[in-house]
Formats: C-alpha cells, structure tokens, sequence
C-alpha cells in the first residue's frame, strides 16, 4: 500500500507551481502538467468553517465561491460525495431556479430526490442485504439521470441557458451518486463506467451551454471597457470550449468582430438582473448601458467557469477512483485519509504517483 501523508495546509512548493504553470489541478487532484504524475488530492470537509484555500482556483476562485452556495458547484472529491450533501445542495439549486419554463416537468426534482433518499438508506444501514440495496439503488437514480438528460436537452434546442446549467448540474449530481453508490460496493469498475462514459457526454453538453452564456459575439469580452482580470477568465473559458490555443481562435473568429460597432450594442442575455442593478433602480439611479452590459458578461462568465469546474471535478473523481485501487486502499480506508474530523484536508503521496503506468 502506498503512504500517504495527510495535512491541512497546502505545501507552499504546490502552489508555486500551481501559479507557475508547471502543476495543474483537476477538480480535486494536482498533478505535474507533462508527466501527469498525481501530487496532491484535495478533500473538502464537512464543518461550518470548511473553506478550500482560494489560492488553488486562481481567478476563478470568488465566482466559483459564490455559485457553490446556490448548489451549482460539484463536491472536490469523490470520497466527500453523500447522498444528505446531494440532497442539500440539490434543495438548494431547486430554490434558485423556481421559476422553470412550462415545457419541463417539475415533479422530476421529487423522484430524484426520492432515489437519493433510497440511497442514503442503503448506505446507511448494515444487513446482509446491503449490497443488494446498493445495487437497486444505482438502478433507481438512472431513471431520474436519463429524464434530467431530456430536459436537457429540451433547454439546449430552446437555449434555455440557465434552465440547461440546472440540468446538467443535476444530472452530474445524479452521476456522481450512482458512482458513490458502487463504491460503497467497492464495484471501481462500476464507478469508472458511470463516471467516464457521462463525463464524456456532458463535457458536449456543457461546451454548447457555455458557448450560449459567451453569446453570438463573444468579441465583446474583448472589448476595451471589460476589466484585464475578465479578459483573462475569458481566455480561459474560450479555449477550453474551443480545445485551441486562444491565438488560433482569435484569428480564425473572434477577429471578425474586432470592428463591428453592432457588436456593442448587441443585448446581453442574462439569467436575472444583477442585484446592484436592481436596488438602483429602486434608489432611481441611472445605470449606464456599458456598466449594465459588463455586469452581465461577468456573470455569464462566472456560470460558465462553474460549468467547466464541474466537468474538471468528474474527472478529477475518475482520478481519485483510480488512485483508490493503485495505492492499494479500499473505499474504507481511502475516507479514513482525513487529518482533523471535518476539516479541508491534503493528501500527499510518498512519491508522485503515475496513475496510468499500468497502461
């Protein structure tokens, strides 16, 4: 079995090379970006003061805080993952989206909520029929997965924006249950399959949503009044939804518009007016449009870095179930790694692990 050590803060070394480029980090693992090599796991806990050092998310880090208080953002590890949290998290998302369009069916929020409820209770007690439980229990959440998918889908073709991140967050929350739910059968086999097959689908999914949150022109992001710090966010966002070098895409699309004065008066689609903007109006302020516009690029911008964060975590749970079985440690024993009850904690490798040698 590979040692493990376990800490509470990140090793100063880490975030160098985080900031530097040499590490990167996938959902909750950092690896060395040439050799792939794993690092470092990242577990957040469960308490109160919980918090994962901001450091790690670079300038990602307050949109991704914000929206994981309304339920939009994944666990970091797969070992966090419990059907309660799930349930928590999905109530919370339910309450910030309660206005769904008429072509969506809203009692399938119950029967997934139902299936998580079957679920904890399969895992939370201990007969000889345990594993029996689980098993129906992984069966029971496919059904609520395959009828978020539709609704999916429904919003996407509508371009339904906001109505689509709700899906598709749900349906990873499904995802990542059933995977929990093999795991409790020490069935890795089972978790990779529901993890990677899915993952592979909704990161299609996901490009076509955070295409629609940039909007027709995603020039505009370029725009001279947009702060440095979003350009460079954007940059982020644009390359992994066109899988090249921004270089390429700026001169292959985005240049296109470099001059198009329609382009700045083109309507930014937006999920709900900003708050600020809202008490503005009732304080009879005057908002001007440049303002109002780049308010909402910026929330645009944070939905979609969430989007991909959370594409970024399925992966990393790959990750993590593969380290489980190269290190040698069962499910059991891999929640056991913690170093202080509910707090955020580190795991670090003896030596950097190679988790695709075997390959």
């Amino acid at each position: 079995m590979t040692a493990i050590t376990t800490r509470l803060e990140i090793p100063l070394d880490v975030l160098e090379g985080i900031a530097g480029g040499d590490l990167e980090r996938v959902g909750g693992v950092v690896r060395d970006v040439t050799s792939k090599k794993v690092v470092m796991w990242l577990r957040e806990g469960t308490g109160s003061t919980n918090q994962v050092p901001s450091q790690v998310f670079g300038s990602a880090a307050q949109s991704l805080s914000a929206l994981s208080g309304a339920g939009l953002i994944l666990n970091l590890g797969i070992s966090a993952v419990t059907m309660i949290a799930t349930l928590n998290r999905l109530s919370t998302l339910q309450d910030s989206i309660n206005n769904l369009s008429a072509e969506f069916n809203r009692d399938r929020g119950v029967d997934f909520e139902s299936a998580l409820e079957s679920a904890e209770d399969a895992m939370r007690l201990s007969n000889p029929n345990r594993r029996h439980d689980l098993a129906d229990a992984v069966k029971a959440l496919r059904s609520p997965r395959k009828q978020l998918e539709t609704d999916l889908k429904i919003a996407l073709k509508a371009e339904y924006w906001a109505e689509a991140q709700y899906f598709l967050t749900c349906a990873m929350y499904a995802v990542t249950s059933m995977a929990r739910c093999c795991l409790e059968m020490d069935d890795y086999d089972g978790a990779m399959k529901n993890l990677t097959e899915q993952r592979q689908t909704y990161a299609k999914y996901a490009r076509q949503v955070v295409t629609g949150l940039l909007g027709e022109k995603p020039a505009i992001y370029l725009y001279r009044d947009v702060a440095s710090e979003d350009v460079r966010r954007f940059i982020s966002v644009i390359e992994w939804v066109g899988q090249q070098e921004f270089i390429e895409l700026l001169i292959e699309t985005l240049r296109m518009d470099f001059w198009n004065e329609e382009v700045i008066e083109i309507p930014i689609k937006d999920f709900r007016e900003p708050v600020d903007d809202f008490f503005s109006r009732l304080r009879g302020e005057k908002i001007s449009r440049s303002n109002q516009r780049n308010r909402r690029l910026v929330e645009n911008l944070g939905h979609a870095e969430a989007i991909i964060e959370n594409i970024n975590r399925l992966e990393g749970f790959e990750l993590e179930v593969r380290s489980m079985r190269l290190t040698g440690h069962t499910f059991e024993e891999w929640q056991q790694l913690t170093s202080s009850g509910d707090d955020f904690t580190i795991l670090i490798p003896e030596q950097p692990i190679d988790l695709f040698a075997a390959n």
